[in-house]
């Protein structure tokens, strides 16, 4: 058995609503304006946590549609989540 002591989370993860992993409280909400933003067309935001954020991001970037040259720019909305008891 090792000594050492498990990573203990900055915060109460009880929401799991991470929209990748599952296992971890959001961080943030995502908008994308340019692609339809919830608001306007009554889907929920797509919800991350620090861990993930960045994978969706490349992922995002990396397939984008053939049509859009690569240097054009993609707008999108963060939105920063406070840590949180129950779920939304």
């Amino acid at each position: 058995m090792s000594n050492v002591p498990e990573p203990v989370p900055p915060y109460p993860h009880a929401r799991n609503d991470c929209g990748l992993c599952r296992e971890m409280d959001a961080d943030f909400e995502i908008v994308e304006e340019a692609l339809d933003p919830p608001s306007w067309n009554g889907l929920q935001p797509r919800r991350f946590c620090q861990g993930c954020i960045g994978r969706w991001m490349a992922t995002m970037a990396l397939t984008r549609p053939l049509n859009i040259p690569p240097a054009t720019p993609w707008s999108l909305s963060v939105v920063m989540l406070r840590p949180g008891d129950a779920p939304r």
